[in-house]
């Protein structure tokens, strides 16, 4: 007798945002500073509140107070509170609220279970990807997750793209990690350090 066929293992690609996890994991120290561009339901903002450690700050930022809502409640779960500040405006409003930085999360796109038609858009994610870019620390890092899925994805992954290809490779370290054959809604992450 013959032992069926084993199945065939298929390879195990990280996901956008565990990968994006694991680039702001080796730029931001304990004691450092980190926004989160996009609070969302708070996930980013947990994750950078237990990099940050006691003495560190994290800065989130969304446009609806749903979002700040749920991120406040993890935050308060974790018992963290002490470390994250919420602010309610837009992350093109950024350098009005931080002056520099060792790591920022962008999670682009929609809240989840929520009105799809409230989006990040082009003009307000390059508005705050600039200041990003100008007040990141040394060493520091920034990672966008950007959905092509939904309407208007499309056009602010290719803003996105376009204006991470024009960096400086002296200065700056970039990425773009996506599948070669991707599926619809499958996410794109651009990552980049500042070297």
């Amino acid at each position: 007798m013959h032992d069926p066929p084993r199945p065939r293992r298929s390879l195990v690609v990280p996901s956008a945002l565990k990968a994006a996890r694991a680039w702001i994991a080796r730029a931001l120290p304990s004691g450092g500073i980190a926004v989160d561009a996009t609070a969302g339901l708070g996930r980013d903002t947990l994750f950078l509140a237990r990099r940050v450690g006691p003495t560190g700050r994290v800065v989130a930022f969304d446009i609806q107070p749903a979002a700040l809502a749920a991120a406040a409640a993890r935050i308060q779960a974790a018992r963290l509170e002490e470390r994250v500040s919420f602010v309610l405006a837009g992350h093109e409003t950024l350098d009005a609220h931080v002056s520099s930085f060792h790591a920022v999360m962008f999670n682009l796109g929609f809240l989840p279970r929520s009105d799809k038609r409230i989006i990040t858009r082009p003009d307000t994610t390059l508005a705050a990807l600039e200041c990003a870019i100008v007040r990141l620390e040394p060493a520091g890092a920034i990672t966008i997750v950007a959905y092509p899925g939904h309407p208007g994805g499309a056009e602010e992954c290719a803003a996105v793209e376009d204006r991470l290809r024009r960096l400086a490779a002296r200065e700056f370290e970039v990425a773009c990690y996506r599948r070669l054959t991707p599926r619809a809604a499958e996410p794109t992450l651009f990552a980049l350090r500042r070297r």
